[in-house]
């Protein structure tokens, strides 16, 4: 007996399972069901430390091959492949450099803080020349470096964040030892300022220094930034100026040779001066008038001198003693170093003084060491004087007989004691009046 077989032709339906193999810089890491779920992990890890995951950047290379199972492998969820992934995975964030003359200074966040940090620089320059201040206006400011923003995945560690720090450092820049030689006349504060800096600053870049010891041609260390962003400015300066007034001096027939009368008082005027001013790094390097103008003329004074003859004098060259009483205490001659260009007559004080001589009167009134005095010109050069008086009993100009009363005695100016200082003046120069004294 024959059995016949009969097989149906037909095919086979295997099941095929896709999955994912996940590589770290080549090596492997985990099996994923979808490359989705690595882009959630890379995100998890990259907010676990902190970080924006749209602006990050992996140094690492992280692949994801697929590949097929007859059977469902085993997978990793997110949570599980982050996990995998921790410690595994550098991130980098995209910031911006701040390049000055080709160098990288500072690395800041992104574009818009490099430039508001450059920006906050000029406003604070600008605040420091005096920007917006009355009469003054700034026409250009250009830094003098070339300053340049390149955005590059950089180390997060190595980004400025605060604003604040980054304007700080800019503008504090860097460190370069200079020296200042000592000129005739200057001090400490005069250094400082020369350099911008401090007296404390200086100070500490010289131990031992002594500021009111300072000598000409000695060297003093000088600790100056060197910023890194400077700006070249111009400006346009108006100010008032005062312009002196002249002095027109006449003559008046009416008046004695020692009487000046103010006919007309002078009266300054104004002008206004336009200047235009260029700064570099804060130093001024040329400041030239551009225009000025006068807005109120100067007003001349006029003074008037008097010519009128003086009389002649009645006096004989005699003269009487000019007080009532008293003894010499102090005589004529030399006296502490110095020449005593009278004699000093005790006399308590209020007690009458009189003219030695007749006369004019050609002072009365007060002068330094004398105090109050009278000085009377008796003809033929001879003069005298009567001072340290409490009281003048006659004015400039007056004539007057011998014996009259022309003051009281006292202690004005510089005098120890109640006295009549008298001297007599021969063509000006002091002689000892005891010669003069009848």
């Amino acid at each position: 007996m024959c059995l016949a077989l009969a097989v149906s032709a037909g095919s086979w339906s295997y099941a095929r399972h896709v999955a994912y193999r996940v590589t770290v810089d080549g090596v492997e890491a985990g099996v994923v069901a979808s490359p989705a779920v690595v882009s959630q992990a890379i995100q998890a890890e990259a907010e676990r430390r902190g970080f924006d995951p749209n602006r990050v950047v992996l140094v690492e290379s992280v692949r994801t091959r697929p590949f097929h199972s007859l059977w469902r492998p085993h997978t990793l969820d997110a949570q599980e492949m982050a996990a995998r992934l921790s410690g595994r995975l550098t991130f980098q964030l995209q910031a911006a450099d701040l390049v000055i003359d080709g160098r990288r200074v500072l690395t800041l966040p992104d574009r818009q803080t490099a430039e508001a940090a450059v920006a906050k620089v000029r406003a604070d320059y600008l605040a420091w020349i005096g920007a917006g201040r009355e009469g003054v206006t700034v026409q250009s400011v250009e830094p003098m470096q070339k300053i340049e923003i390149r955005v590059r995945p950089v180390d997060p560690d190595t980004i400025v964040t605060d604003l604040d720090q980054a304007v700080a450092l800019l503008e504090r820049g860097t460190d370069k030892q200079d020296e200042h030689t000592v000129a005739k006349g200057e001090t400490l504060w005069q250094i400082a300022q020369e350099h911008h800096l401090s007296p404390e600053e200086i100070l500490a870049a010289n131990p031992g220094l002594q500021p009111s010891l300072l000598q000409v041609g000695q060297k003093v260390n000088l600790v100056v930034p060197e910023p890194y962003i400077t700006f070249r400015d111009t400006e346009i300066r108006v100010q008032k100026v005062s312009i002196p007034y002249a002095t027109q001096t006449v003559k008046d027939p009416n008046l004695y040779p020692w009487q000046r009368v103010t006919r007309q008082a002078g009266q300054p005027g104004v002008k206004e001066v336009t200047t235009q001013i260029v700064r570099e790094a804060g130093r001024i390097v040329s400041a030239d008038v551009v225009s000025t103008a006068v807005i109120e003329p100067p007003v001349q004074a006029v003074v008037a001198v008097g010519t009128k003859a003086v009389p002649a004098a009645s006096g004989t060259g005699v003269f009487v003693w000019p007080t009532s009483g008293g003894v010499i205490t102090s005589p004529f001659g030399w006296r502490w170093g110095t020449l005593h260009p009278g004699v000093d007559i005790g006399v308590p004080i209020g007690t009458p003084v009189y003219a030695a001589d007749s006369g004019t009167v050609v002072a009365a009134g007060w002068e330094s060491g004398y105090g109050k005095r009278v000085i009377i010109s008796h003809g033929r050069g001879l003069v005298t004087v009567y001072g340290h008086l409490s009281s003048i009993r006659v004015q400039a100009g007056q004539e007057v007989r011998r014996g009259q009363l022309i003051g009281l005695s006292g202690m004005t100016g510089h005098a120890t004691g109640p006295h009549l200082h008298f001297e007599v003046r021969v063509n000006g120069a002091p002689v000892n009046p005891v010669k003069y004294l009848k």
